[in-house]
């Protein structure tokens, strides 16, 4: 019937990116930035850990990049204490930072926007990619992010019930590869879920 209400955002502009980048320090980095998140709250396995940080060091080695990790649970003992663990486990954990607290969500859409490529579980970080159309690999995790992969025509990367490195390996691949197919596929869809995201409103002036 409708969409998340994060889709009627407004997207930043492009001086207003460039203003947020430049305080964040993500400016003067000539790197492709790629941006991760994963839930990490009830899923607290080392395996879970080592697939990620796998995959992070993969990503740096193969293509060069700048790893930002965004925690989307913002509580100390979730997102950004398994990404500090992350980080503890990788071999390039040089090229990779954890986006320091308090941020506002105009700041994580700038980076977002300015990234070569978003991997995510949490529904919302994909919802904040999909907005600006970067490119994004999901991780399924529970079924609504699946379902919301879906809506753009796209199935996820890896499971959280089945960390294959190997064949995440070949979907990262694949994703680099095919950055531009992705974001011209979420452009494709952008207007559409976006106007049914705004009729949140009228849909609860309606109800009252």
């Amino acid at each position: 019937t409708t969409a998340d209400p994060v889709l009627g955002l407004r997207p930043p502009t492009e001086s207003e990116m460039d203003s947020i980048q430049q305080r964040l320090g993500f400016a003067d980095d000539p790197r492709p930035l790629v941006i991760i998140n994963f839930a990490y709250g009830l899923d607290r396995r080392d395996a879970l850990l080592d697939f990620i940080a796998q995959s992070a060091d993969y990503l740096v080695q193969q293509f060069g990049v700048r790893l930002l990790f965004i925690p989307m649970n913002v509580l100390a003992a979730t997102d950004r204490a398994g990404m500090q663990l992350v980080l503890e486990r990788m071999d390039h954990a040089e090229s990779a930072s954890i986006l320091p607290m308090p941020y506002a969500h105009e700041e994580v859409l700038a980076l977002v926007r300015s990234a070569a490529l978003i991997i995510s579980s949490r529904m919302h970080l994909l919802i904040l990619a999909a907005l600006v159309c970067a490119p994004v690999v999901g991780i399924s995790r529970v079924p609504k992010v699946d379902a919301f992969l879906a809506r753009y025509g796209m199935s996820a990367g890896a499971s959280t019930e089945d960390l294959d490195f190997a064949a995440f390996q070949l979907v990262l691949d694949q994703a680099w590869e095919n950055r531009s197919v992705i974001q011209a596929r979420l452009e494709g869809e952008r207007e559409r879920l976006s106007e049914i995201a705004r009729s949140n409103a009228h849909y609860f002036e309606e109800i009252l």
